[in-house]
Order: C-alpha cells, then sequence, then structure tokens
C-alpha cells in the first residue's frame, strides 16, 4: 500500500542520468529522514509524491502531483499517510515507568510479606505519587489522598 508524502524541502546532488532524470536530496513533512531520489520532472516543496518508506529507503508509487492542481485520488487500495499516524506513547512509557519504581521500591521496603491486594494498593500509590509528581504542569486539587511529593512518598528527609 502506497501513502501520500508531501514534499517539504529539496537539494539537487548533482547527478544526472539519460534514463532516469536527475538525483534530488528530498525531505517529506512526514517523515525525519532525507531521501535521494530520481526525477525526470524537477520536484519542488508542496508536491505530493505517493510511495512507501522502509527503514531508511523510500521507494516511489506513481509520479508527482503538484498540491495546486486538483487532488489527485489515491491509487485503488491505498491508505492515505495520515491514516497510518503513529500514536505518541510517551505517557504510556512514563506510567510503566512509574510503575516499575514503585514496585521495586515496596518490594525492597516490605520485610514481612504483603497480601496481593495490599501490595498492588501500595505499588498504586507510590507509582501515582511518581507520575504527578512528574507532571510539572499538574495542579494538586486536594481530591486525591496520594502523598504530593516524593519526599513523603519516600519518606526522605
Amino acid at each position: 500500500m502506497s501513502d501520500a508524502f508531501h514534499i517539504s524541502d529539496v537539494m539537487p546532488t548533482g547527478e544526472k542520468s539519460t534514463q532516469f532524470g536527475d538525483e534530488y536530496h528530498v525531505k517529506f513533512a512526514e517523515s525525519a529522514e532525507t531521501f535521494k531520489l530520481w526525477y525526470k520532472k524537477e520536484p519542488k516543496a508542496g508536491m505530493t509524491q505517493w510511495g512507501d518508506i522502509n527503514g531508511t529507503k523510500f521507494k516511489k508509487d506513481g509520479g508527482l502531483k503538484d498540491d495546486d492542481a486538483a487532488p489527485a485520488a489515491p491509487p485503488q487500495g491505498v491508505r492515505r499517510s495520515y491514516d497510518s499516524v503513529e500514536k505518541d506513547k510517551s505517557d504510556g512509557a512514563r506510567q510503566g515507568m512509574c510503575m516499575n519504581n514503585a514496585a521495586n521500591y515496596v518490594n525492597s521496603q516490605s520485610d514481612d510479606k504483603l497480601s496481593p491486594a495490599k501490595w498492588a494498593d501500595a505499588v498504586y500509590k507510590y507509582a501515582t505519587a511518581l507520575y504527578r509528581q512528574g507532571d510539572l504542569t499538574m495542579v494538586d486539587d486536594g481530591k486525591n489522598d496520594v502523598p504530593s511529593t516524593v519526599e513523603e512518598v519516600f519518606g526522605v528527609k
């Protein structure tokens, strides 16, 4: 399946071929990578190129389309690039790190064996406090009985 990629920057490499045209460094708005691609027609910022990105390689699927012209329908069975936008997973990673650190802390502090429910409650309490402490924009609304500082959580004086 191909995606629509919008050219944000173009720079010729200086390489020319009678068969393929001119080679360009092409930067797409949808990717951090820059790709070397051959074109017979000079690509310009704002144009759309259909294709696929596989790591550091770009495979063209069709020619260039001017964004000023009437929008071209994607080839049959093709998804548009915005359908494949990856969601931000940083909050889930942050939550996971808080849970892992809290579990390690509860395990290291607990001399007597906790029941599974008490252990889970303690880990949740510490993980929530770590998560809230790490959120520099969060305002404590006073509705939660979770300690508001790491000092309170870990007993640091």
